[in-house]
């Protein structure tokens, strides 16, 4: 039975965890459209959300992508520490993503005490920002996901 309910609880946290992804991903996308146009704009935001996460790109344009425009993708993931409310939600999902990162290893490029380091030293990474319950972690991303 516990290990039912820690099953549950993962797959939780994990769907909070992409609701924040996809909300960041539609705002970076909505941002860098009317400067860099659709296509780019799509890519860039791609690029931004997996650099704030930690991942790589599975997909070989993508992966081209981070290549070629690696200077604009830290520019943009630079000036985030400019959005309070991205830069919180980040934070929390961070967290969680760490706290579940015993189980989870799908792609990570380096530890997560280094990643939270240098998005702290970047501004994104809000050290005094906490969330400890996990139904406010959810309604949270919740909340962020559907834009409220």
């Amino acid at each position: 039975m516990k290990r039912l309910f820690q099953k549950r609880y993962f797959k939780k946290m994990l769907s909070g965890i992409e609701m924040i992804k996809i909300g960041v991903l539609d705002r970076l996308s909505e941002r860098f459209k009317g400067i860099y146009g659709q296509e780019t704009a799509d890519f860039l935001a791609a690029a931004v959300v997996n650099e704030l996460f930690c991942q790589k790109p599975s997909d070989p344009h993508a992966r081209e992508f981070l290549t070629t425009n690696k200077d604009v993708i830290d520019r943009e993931l630079s000036n985030l520490k400019y959005d309070d409310e991205i830069c919180k939600v980040v934070t929390h999902a961070i967290r969680v993503t760490a706290s579940l990162s015993v189980e989870q290893k799908n792609g990570k490029t380096e530890s997560w005490d280094d990643h939270i380091d240098k998005l702290t030293k970047l501004g994104i990474f809000l050290p005094s920002e906490y969330t400890t319950i996990s139904n406010l972690f959810l309604q949270i991303a919740h909340d962020f996901y559907e834009g409220k």
